[in-house]
């Protein structure tokens, strides 16, 4: 799917993923507004639910974000991980990033597929 190279892409230019924003064709989902099913398919890209682990481009996905310093420090800040040196830091952040893409529902706390757009 082109979609995950874009956002690949726009991710090392993107200081917010709020600020990011991809657009998908209502048409290629029974002219439907409704986001879900191309949240859910950038989560069996990014996530496989049988052994909860990120998949080869979820993997590459955590490390884009990880080499964007303000994309990371937006999603992981450092500060919610006090005493980890760096390397633990990163294992608990790529841990974390795991449960984030696991939940494709958008709320307070879970806004990370709120990129999706649909028209």
């Amino acid at each position: 799917m082109k979609s995950i190279s874009t956002f690949k892409h726009n991710s090392l230019k993107v200081r917010r993923l709020c600020g990011a924003g991809y657009w998908f064709d209502s048409k290629k989902n029974n002219n439907s507004p409704d986001p879900t099913p191309f949240k859910e398919k950038f989560k069996q890209m990014l996530y496989n639910s049988s052994t909860n682990t990120l998949t080869f481009k979820g993997e590459t996905i955590f490390n884009t974000i990880w080499g964007n310093i303000s994309l990371r420090e937006n999603l992981f800040p450092r500060a919610n991980y006090p005493n980890l040196n760096d390397r633990q830091y990163q294992s608990a952040s790529r841990l974390d990033f795991g449960t984030l893409i696991s939940d494709t529902s958008s709320n307070i706390i879970n806004t990370f597929y709120n990129f999706i757009k649909v028209k």
